[in-house]
């Protein structure tokens, strides 16, 4: 048999595709707040378009001659010239994006350096929800499952790979802050997701170090499925038929005897902690107390019938997590 896992992987949301680290300085010769450049976004990942717009709080930007420097080179200058588009380098790359003013009718400038480290972030995440054994696929998020996060940070300062163990999360659920989850080193979360399947929840983490000078944000959003029941037919010599799900109907000859599996998916429990009622038509069945989702099914050589089978699956502890399924059994 072969052994069950999960499969950690990356989800990315078109929305947010990364984070970035800024640092900025005010030339000493700037009088303070004379005016403040924004970044879109406003934290740059690696290799990105980058657009920074220059707002004043003591002039006329519109009048004023701006002059754009990235690394030392004129990028864009010109009366009225009041934003610019660049284009990072790779993770911690540095850009140095120099701004410097002169207000109409003015003789002084005024300046600003704002330092550009690019950086990215992976949110990563798995849950409890069960899975039969040789199942590929990823374990689903469903009413009540218990969903941990993990946040992989590149964050850099003057250069420097900063460790993730050293950096301050704050962890949010729909844009409110969870501050028991949140805090220095704290780059794992758990969440008990309650929401209905197709309620979709956001998560969001923001990382920071001690200055607060380089920060970044990832959000991913994660959506509650439905549980699924689905029935598998015994071979004798090789177990479970995986590979082939009995879908709505299952044709068995007269006069043989079958074995049907029953696996439920995305449940927050092991089979062990479920309960299985098994129905005939309109007759219940005692389970067998060792293999309750297992149906052993009989027909007499010669019958001819069209039975409907269903399967009623609880959560023993809970009255709010079942799932039911049903096919048709043709004997012929």
């Amino acid at each position: 048999m072969i052994s069950r896992f999960f499969l950690y992987i990356q989800i990315l949301v078109a929305s947010v595709l990364c984070a970035g680290v800024i640092n900025s300085t005010q030339a000493q010769v700037a009088p303070s707040g004379a005016f403040q450049v924004t970044l879109t976004p406003p934290y740059p990942g690696p290799n990105q378009t980058v657009t920074a717009k220059l707002k004043a709080f003591t002039f006329n930007e519109d009048a004023a001659d701006i002059t754009w420097t990235v690394n030392g080179s004129v990028a864009a200058s010109g009366k009225g010239k009041k934003d610019i588009t660049l284009t990072t380098g790779g993770v911690g790359t540095k850009t140095t994006l120099n701004i410097t003013a002169k207000p109409l009718g003015s003789t002084e400038r005024v300046q600003q350096t704002l330092t550009i480290y690019p950086a990215s972030i992976d949110i990563l995440w798995h849950t409890n929800t069960y899975t039969p054994p040789g199942y590929r696929g990823k374990a689903l998020s469903t009413q009540g499952a218990v969903v941990q996060f993990a946040a992989l940070p590149l964050l850099t300062a003057d250069g420097v790979l900063l460790n993730k163990n050293n950096l301050t999360y704050e962890w949010y659920t729909n844009e409110k802050l969870l501050p028991q989850a949140s805090g220095r080193g704290k780059h794992t979360f758990s969440f008990a997701f309650g929401g209905s399947p197709g309620v979709e929840t956001r998560i969001k983490v923001r990382v920071f170090d001690d200055t607060g000078s380089a920060a970044q944000e990832r959000t991913i959003r994660i959506q509650n499925k439905n549980r699924l029941l689905y029935f598998y037919e015994v071979d004798p010599l090789r177990g479970p038929l995986y590979g082939n799900t009995t879908r709505n109907t299952l044709t068995v000859p007269s006069g043989k005897e079958i074995e049907i599996l029953a696996e439920p998916y995305y449940v927050t429990v092991p089979p062990q902690a479920l309960s299985f009622a098994w129905r005939v038509d309109n007759t219940d069945l005692v389970s067998e107390k060792e293999r309750p989702n297992i149906l052993t099914y009989r027909s007499d050589p010669g019958s001819r019938a069209s039975q409907l089978v269903t399967l009623a699956v609880k959560n023993i502890s809970s009255i709010f997590e079942h799932v039911q399924a049903s096919f048709t059994i043709n004997v012929e």
